[in-house]
């Protein structure tokens, strides 16, 4: 198995056999120096059948309880333990040079489990409750969301925290005006890096929107800045119409450009029509220098029948004059170049 190959490799297997620990690495734990003084790069991993289940972390040394850096650095037959509010690992093992291995054996808080009931938490199971342990629901959490009126299960709290969810993240939010947020949303928000200052942001620029509108305008690369320069051409879009012209590559120098091309305060559906059909600012500049002034709808009409600045040009050298929008169209869909 992989730990007997560890322990070969560290020269302590026959230790470990004379321990008993061999041939029965269903939840071991693995220690290596971090980076940061003070801190050990902490590993577990469960084996279970049909499952498997890994973490690895630096970890403060004094999150342990009965190992000291002294203690890693010495070496030898260790036992400790991994403390947090929901239940603890009772590890023991072997540390060479600083690299440690064994086994553990999760204890569960039967404490913890009456408090969250009291808090009008569900019981978790002893898997929640190991999660729960390794994602630090401290009771401390549970109490903060409960306080903060935040909707959530067991499960939930767990997803909070497994997403890096803390009280600080919840209170911020909540302070730049989110206060009927579920955990889902919270988790939603989390995963695609809506933090509380974009969310400020924004109801600053006048959109005071639901958390799953926040999270669409999150994916899609829609910035304060980028709504900012929207409204200095004059549109003021709602949320979902901002999404859909990010989505197709409206950007504020296409607006300029349509500008200054004679076309402004266009309706959003319009601006993304011409974007999405390939109505650049170079055809509208070239039909209105050839006299024609098309429409919004019109320009996007004659490109997707394939006029360019070229046909337009030909037709009028050809003697058509005064042409509307749909008889060109019509000429161009008859083969007439």
């Amino acid at each position: 198995m992989k730990l007997a190959m560890i322990a070969a490799a560290l020269g302590v297997s026959g230790l470990f056999a004379a321990l008993g620990f061999a041939d029965r690495w269903d939840d071991e734990w693995r220690i290596k120096p971090a980076n940061d003084a003070g801190k050990v790069m902490f590993s577990i991993e469960r084996l279970r059948p049909g499952s498997h289940w890994s973490m690895s972390t630096d970890m403060p040394i004094d999150q342990f309880r009965g190992l000291t850096m002294e203690t890693v650095e010495q070496g030898g037959k260790v036992k400790f333990e991994f403390v947090r509010d929901a239940g603890r690992l009772a590890c023991q093992g072997y540390i060479k040079h600083g690299y440690g291995i064994g086994e553990f054996e999760f204890i569960a808080n039967t404490a913890y489990i009456s408090e969250l009931q009291r808090l009008g938490y569900e019981a978790p199971e002893t898997r929640e409750l190991f999660n729960m342990t390794m994602s630090d629901v401290s009771l401390a959490f549970a109490k903060g969301v409960k306080a903060a009126h935040v909707p959530a299960t067991t499960k939930e709290l767990i997803e909070m925290r497994t997403h890096g969810i803390d009280l600080d993240y919840v209170d911020r939010m909540r302070a730049s005006g989110y206060t009927m947020v579920s955990a889902r949303d919270f988790v939603e928000m989390k995963i695609h890096g809506v933090t509380p200052e974009f969310v400020t942001e924004l109801k600053r620029a006048g959109y005071d929107v639901p958390s799953k509108k926040i999270v669409e305008m999150k994916i899609h690369g829609v910035s304060p800045e980028y709504i900012a320069q929207l409204n200095s051409y004059g549109l003021k879009p709602n949320a979902s119409d901002i999404v859909e012209m990010k989505i197709h590559g409206v950007q504020p120098d296409y607006l300029k450009a349509l500008k200054s091309a004679g076309h402004q305060d266009l309706p959003v559906r319009d601006v993304v029509n011409l974007r999405i059909h390939g109505v650049s600012p170079e055809f509208v500049q070239e039909a209105k220098q050839l006299g024609y002034d098309f429409t919004a709808k019109e320009l996007t009409e004659l490109r997707i029948h394939g006029v360019d600045g070229e046909y337009l040009r030909r037709i009028k050298n050809s003697g058509f004059r005064n042409l509307t929008a749909d008889k060109i169209v019509k000429l161009k869909i008859h083969g007439i170049d």
